[in-house]
């Protein structure tokens, strides 16, 4: 059982300080969604912070609420302060998405419009999760002169369109 105890205060948001290590990033669209839904329904999963203000989760709402004008908000803290080590360890926990879609449900039981209104579109992420990322290969060559890379040049270059090639076929 842990020794942590987490309680609610209420923190200027000037006052907050970003986690220099935190990983995670949304698009501008991911940002939108987030914002739309503070807007209609509110902060319902409130940032959490150590108790040096550096936050630990809830970056992009903090932003988001800043933006909207808040000054001041509810978070909250642990009653001791974490270590480096656990303040990594929750970030990457509280940000790992670990749930996976019932597409059967979302198919079936909502309408596509709502979803797409929602959020991303989570049929393309189906098929993005399922889909093997194809990169274009890094490859380095030797040449033991610039006569005999001159020579092989139009290979290397017949390789890259023929990749290029495969890559838009694939999408």
């Amino acid at each position: 059982m842990s020794d942590l105890v987490w309680h609610t205060e209420k923190r200027n948001i000037a006052d907050l300080k970003e986690f220099a290590k935190n990983p995670r990033k949304i698009t501008k669209t991911q940002f939108d969604h987030i914002k739309a839904s503070i807007q209609k329904f509110g902060l319902i999963d409130k940032p959490f912070i150590n108790t040096d203000n550096t936050i630990i989760g809830g970056h992009q709402r903090l932003r988001i609420l800043h933006r909207l004008g808040y000054e001041k908000l509810d978070v909250h803290v642990p009653n001791r302060t974490l270590t480096d080590k656990e303040v990594e360890e929750l970030n990457y926990r509280h940000n790992e998405n670990s749930g996976d879609w019932d597409y059967d449900i979302l198919a079936n039981q909502y309408e596509l419009s709502d979803l797409l209104m929602w959020g991303e579109d989570p049929l393309e992420k189906e098929k993005q999760e399922t889909e093997p990322k194809l990169k274009k290969p890094k490859v380095t060559f030797e040449f033991e002169s610039q006569a005999a890379m001159e020579d092989h040049a139009h290979l290397i270059e017949e390789a890259s369109r023929m990749w290029d090639a495969k890559m838009k076929i694939k999408k």
